[in-house]
């Protein structure tokens, strides 16, 4: 039921921006909302590409790891089928033990990779997000935008929005050219000599 409420509430919040779109501010003029898909900004400017690829070069660093550690487990697995008629219960148990800890081992290892990760990738998700921001605010004052949505979120109230109100693709340029530009500070600092 509440459900139901917030999706009639939401259309007709939509709705009603849609109306009053074209009014008038205290008789300036008129009113214009954008429409901004922040994770496209963030994932696709030149400093989200860089660092995704960085997170990606960790992740397959990792994922070998992991393959190893898994390789392991499945040799091991082998070694106890291949032997355990033939091994006497202590040595049974010992590789038993073995197992069981590298398995351990493993799923640990897998949880703090994944851990790690999502992590890395929410820095560089607040980090670029933060600069972005700083580029819609002027960008919105530039423009006279009074109002800019965010429709990148599965629970953005962003039903639809036409192609010309998104700005995502201005702002991807406008950050990009603030991150090159000699007024702005390097993105990332210089290797050291």
């Amino acid at each position: 039921m509440i459900r139901k409420h917030r999706g009639i509430v939401a259309f007709l919040s939509v709705l009603l921006l849609g109306l009053i779109g074209p009014l008038q501010v205290q008789g300036q003029e008129m009113v214009k909302v954008g429409v901004l898909q922040v994770d496209r900004a963030i994932f696709e400017s030149e400093e989200g590409k860089s660092a995704m690829a960085d997170l990606q070069k960790k992740a397959d660093a990792k994922q070998q790891e992991l393959a190893k550690q898994q390789k392991e487990i499945q040799d091991l697995q082998a070694q106890i089928q291949r032997q355990g008629a033939t091994l006497n219960q202590e040595a049974q148990a010992a590789l038993g033990r073995n197992l069981e800890r590298k398995q351990i081992d493993f799923q640990r290892a897998n949880e703090d990779a994944q851990r790690d990760l999502n992590q890395l990738r929410t820095e560089i998700y607040n980090r670029i997000g933060r600069k972005i921001l700083t580029e819609v605010q002027k960008y919105a004052g530039e423009n006279n935008f009074y109002l800019i949505l965010n429709s990148s979120s599965q629970n953005s109230q962003v039903l639809f929005s036409a192609s010309s109100v998104d700005i995502t693709a201005d702002i991807i340029k406008r950050y990009n050219l603030s991150q090159t530009s000699p007024s702005s500070p390097p993105a990332t600092p210089p290797p050291a000599q």
